[in-house]
């Protein structure tokens, strides 16, 4: 063995570039397979590769064009707990407030608007939710629909306004 080692010119910088031409062929071959697991497999297996970056990048893009795919919030959300680091994070955060908020207010009623709006008050559409809640519920702007705006949703940012609308109304 160790004449063929002599003989091979094997030495400790042969054995790391060949270790790294493994890893290397590994992650070329998951990419072919255009898998999760199997990118995922290469990540776990050689995290001392000079590719393990583009390796989590591969798979982190991957994940995200199948959760494009999906288009719903709970695959967007899935995708966020699951890539918690990956640069796509931002988009799939967008992508989750919107259809959540589209999902959870599809019938447009009042009760919905109140409902995500209570739920998701960190919500970039909250404000909008209670935009729309109110504009719906006091379409004629009369002295009962304010009445009933501020006893149905008296902690609505629109429950002043109400307010000093059936006071002058009064």
């Amino acid at each position: 063995l160790k004449k063929l080692i002599e003989e091979e010119n094997i030495n400790k910088d042969t054995l790391y570039a060949q270790r790294q031409n493994v890893a290397s062929l590994a992650l070329d071959d998951a990419r072919k397979r255009l898998s999760i697991a199997s990118i995922e497999y290469v990540i776990q297996k050689y995290p001392f590769s000079s590719r393990y970056d583009e390796a989590i990048a591969c798979r982190d893009s991957l994940a995200f064009a199948l959760t494009e795919k999906q288009n719903t919030w709970t695959a967007y959300k899935s995708f966020m707990d699951t890539y918690p680091r990956a640069v796509q994070v931002g988009e799939a955060q967008k992508r989750y407030e919107r259809l959540l908020y589209e999902t959870s207010t599809k019938d447009r009623t009042p009760e919905q608007y109140y409902a995500f709006a209570s739920a998701y008050p960190s919500s970039p559409y909250a404000d909008e939710a209670h935009d729309i809640l109110y504009d719906i519920s006091v379409p004629s702007h009369t002295l009962e629909e304010y009445a009933s705006f501020v006893r149905l949703y008296p902690d609505s940012p629109y429950a002043d306004e109400a307010y000093q609308a059936i006071y002058h109304l009064w």
